[in-house]
């Protein structure tokens, strides 16, 4: 689907479901913030979360 060489067909309604790949998710997020770390392109958002006590 993402190479357009299959179409969904647009009377069904079409579901992803991503179980199963937490692990993968994690290990390429890490590297992401890793090499951005590395090349000094590290931004941080102050503030992004606006209540933190409420999660513990």
């Amino acid at each position: 689907m993402m190479a357009g060489r299959v179409t969904p067909p647009a009377d069904r309604p079409l579901a992803f479901s991503p179980f199963g790949l937490r692990a993968l998710d994690l290990t390429v997020g890490r590297f992401v913030y890793d090499e951005t770390v590395r090349a000094g392109r590290l931004h941080v958002v102050e503030d992004s979360f606006h209540d933190l006590s409420r999660y513990g």
